[in-house]
This record gives C-alpha cells, structure tokens and sequence, in this order.
C-alpha cells in the first residue's frame, strides 16, 4: 500500500512524502528482508536526495530476497496510486 504523508524537515519546511507499508497478508511467506527492487529504490532517492554516503553504503550493504523487478515501472505505478489519492 501507498500512503502519501507530510513531513517536516530540520528548517520546517512542510512537504509530502510518499511511504510504502506492507500489508500483514503479505508477510506470511516473508523473509521479512526487503525485496532488491524496494532497496534500489532507497538507493536512487537517497543518491538523488545528497543524503549522507554513510547511509547510502548502509543501504548498499543491506541485505535483500533477491527478488528485482524494473524502478521506473514501480515509480510509475507509485504515480498513478498517489494521483488516485488527490
């Protein structure tokens, strides 16, 4: 599920933010590690972002289930359920 959030930063700034939950019905056959494809989208909007090279190498070495599927169509799809919402 997708869930559009408001976040305040360290200057606060107000601004919205996209967040993904797990639903429990998913979780029965989890490793309970996140798929490659949710990590590689960490990664990019960390790297996109400037955060800390500390906290990207962090994500980097974060173990994952193997399971990849293509960003831009996740992203995609993450659009399409956030213009839904507005």
């Amino acid at each position: 599920v997708f869930l559009t959030l408001q976040a305040v930063n360290d200057q606060s700034a107000v601004f919205e933010c996209v967040a993904y939950q797990l639903m429990e019905e998913h979780m029965i056959n989890s490793t309970h590690i996140p798929s490659k494809a949710y990590k590689n989208i960490l990664l990019r909007g960390a790297k996109q972002n400037g955060l800390p090279l500390e906290y990207i190498q962090q994500l980097e070495n974060t173990p994952d289930n193997g399971y990849d599927a293509d960003i831009d169509e996740i992203l995609d799809q993450l659009r399409r359920e956030v213009h839904k919402q507005h």
